[in-house]
């Protein structure tokens, strides 16, 4: 059987199985999807005819919710201040010469195989080359380490004279440099990253199987086109690989840095993106809140048990823990590796096009609300997942996806609704609801003075005018009266809100790769 014909058998049956488990469980599956968008949208609209009718209960309601979201705020401050410093300490760690200091670690690594699987689409040129250019600075030995690029037949003409041009430049550097191309217009897969490294992981286990590699020690490691690895970032991952007790269990993240065109994007852009890299930081220490997210490395045996990544997912990655959860059960962790992977911020022609771009892609972030009904299902249906660790770990992914729906419209609009409308300051719970509710949001300034410090810290600098650069960040926090809105449209509850209504009235969200250009201001080497 040729090869092609192999994999496409594969692929339709990845996607048959995945359409029978929902055909088999419809009513129900309908029904949680349902569930998220019915919980935002009637927890907003009651608290608003509540405000009218019974203000009090209104207050009380947010008296409590401001406490637990100042809790929260508290509790997420302090887990980014304990993870800033182990994270510069780790990025300045020269990991790889730990690992040849140590005898055992030295020839354990030296039978592990990193595959850096790369999918591209309608990607530049230049993006894919300044990612291959650092990895060419990789302190790991670059003859342990294959490149795979994976392409879309959609775009054929345009990939594969770029993929030509990238192995005759590169594939010198690595032990191979591997390009693939997923064919397109397969029925039932959706369009999006999954189904495309799908494809290339199972060319990649039959060429590992050709050599005889073995699959617990050849380490997958996904990344988008612009993902750019620190040079000491293999030989972290391989160093938390191997001390790993249960790597086959175990997949490994990393924290984005959207850094590669961080002083071309538009403010509001960057200080979104700041969010980003702070939470993710914060999951460190916070390791209930690991997921499987962009930079993700399983080992080649465990995708091949998982099947790979999901053929009907548009975020993969969030899925690919819910898949790799019930596959090896409660043992099942995501470890951070605390290193660096630099990313592409949006980044469009036009400012206001730009801003759109952003919304779309949060939107799609969002959207992965719809794994709720996934996972709940299979919690629901199957006997092997219906233990608690996989209950507890669905109400916190549905709590996150109802608290970044709904938190900005509470505290922003719905909590001053029984002051505004009512004369409820004039009693005792109406006074220190007041006061206690500016109190709590005031603390929130506490928490943006310390964004703002780590932001300077961490920012590289630019290109021209190096030594007060990094200064103009405070712009991005002088703003926030202007920030904090635009936060909330493009990236927060508005995104959320329309992911959220979209999943409950069926209409399926389609994968789009997003527009990030090229940098011409930002200087990474000086890091």
């Amino acid at each position: 059987m040729p090869a092609e014909n192999k994999y496409l058998q594969e692929a339709v049956a990845s996607i048959k199985k995945d359409e029978q488990f929902r055909r088999k469980n419809a009513r129900l599956y309908r029904a949680l999807e349902i569930l998220p968008g019915l919980l935002v949208w009637g927890t907003i609209f009651g608290l608003v005819i509540l405000a009218f009718i019974k203000p009090a209960w209104v207050a009380i309601f947010m008296l409590i919710y401001v406490t637990a979201w100042l809790l929260r705020a508290i509790r997420f401050t302090s887990y980014l201040l304990r993870a800033y410093l182990p994270f510069i300490r780790s990025m300045n760690t020269k990991w790889q010469s730990i690992i040849e200091q140590d005898a055992q670690l030295l020839k354990q690594s030296k039978e592990v195989l990193h595959v850096i699987l790369a999918a591209t689409y309608k990607e530049e040129y230049e993006t894919l080359a300044r990612a291959l250019e650092l990895l060419t600075k990789t302190t790991f030995p670059k003859d342990q380490i294959i490149f795979v690029l994976a392409t879309e037949g959609r775009d054929h003409e345009n990939a594969s004279q770029i993929a030509g041009k990238l192995k005759e430049k590169y594939q010198g550097h690595f032990k191979d440099f591997i390009i693939t191309e997923h064919p397109d217009g397969i029925e039932g897969e959706v369009k999006g990253k999954g189904t495309n490294i799908s494809w290339a992981g199972r060319i990649v286990r039959d060429y590992a199987k050709k050599h005889n590699y073995d699959f617990t020690k050849t380490l997958v490691t996904s990344i988008d086109a612009d993902h750019r690895l620190h040079p000491e970032y293999l030989s972290a991952l391989t160093y938390t690989f191997l001390k790993d007790k249960d790597a086959e269990k175990s997949s490994y993240v990393s924290v984005a840095l959207f850094f590669n065109n961080v002083w071309d994007v538009p403010s509001p852009v960057r200080f979104i993106h700041f969010s980003s890299t702070f939470w993710m930081m914060t999951t460190s220490v916070w390791t209930s809140r690991l997921h499987n997210v962009m930079t993700q490395t399983q080992t080649l045996n465990a995708l091949v048990k998982t099947d790979f990544y999901s053929p009907s997912s548009i975020v993969e990655d969030g899925q690919q823990y819910w898949r790799s959860l019930f596959q090896f059960g409660p043992d099942y962790t995501v470890k951070m590796v605390l290193m660096p992977v630099f990313s592409d911020a949006v980044l469009t022609e036009g400012f206001f096009d730009t801003l759109k771009e952003q919304y779309l892609q949060r939107r799609r972030w969002h959207y992965g609300v719809s794994d709720f009904p996934y996972a709940m299902t299979h919690f629901l249906t199957e006997k092997k997942n219906r233990n608690p660790r996989v209950f507890v770990d669905i109400l916190r992914h549905v709590e996150g996806h109802y608290s970044l729906a709904t938190s900005s419209v509470l505290l922003g609009i719905i909590g001053w609704l029984p002051i505004l409308l009512t004369d409820i300051t004039q009693s005792v719970i109406g006074l220190n609801f007041h006061l206690y509710y500016s109190l709590a949001l005031r603390f929130a300034l506490v928490g943006l003075l310390l964004s703002a410090i780590l932001s300077i810290l961490l920012i590289p600098p630019k290109k021209e005018n190096k030594k007060w650069s990094k200064l103009y960040i405070l712009w991005d926090y002088l703003l926030i009266p202007i920030q904090i809105p635009l936060s909330v449209i493009l990236a927060a509850s508005v995104p959320s809100l329309d992911a959220h209504t979209r999943l409950m009235l069926g209409k399926e969200l389609g994968f789009r790769v997003t527009k990030k250009a090229v940098s011409t201001k930002t200087e990474l080497t000086d890091r």
